[in-house]
């Protein structure tokens, strides 16, 4: 296997159009692992919730001490950013 500083060497001879190819398609695969990743947590999370749901502990969340405190009781009640 190629180490990174071979990888960067062979960078010094491409093209400027390749370099940015290059950036482009490295920035798309880092896009598409943070995009698996995101998924794959939702999925424990959505997994770990419905296990305290199936055990009958309810989740419950508030914005500040003040506020009432809202029952997560269905999937579509959580948002992702």
């Amino acid at each position: 296997m190629r180490t990174l500083e071979t990888v960067i060497k062979e960078m010094r001879d491409l093209p400027a159009a390749e370099l940015t190819r290059f950036v482009q398609m490295a920035n798309a695969e880092l896009t598409r692992r943070r995009n698996e990743e995101r998924e794959r947590l939702i999925t424990e999370f959505r997994k770990a919730w419905g296990a305290l749901k199936d055990a009958g502990i309810r989740v419950t969340y508030c914005e500040g001490y003040d506020d009432d405190m809202a029952y997560l009781d269905q999937w579509d009640g959580f948002d992702f950013d």
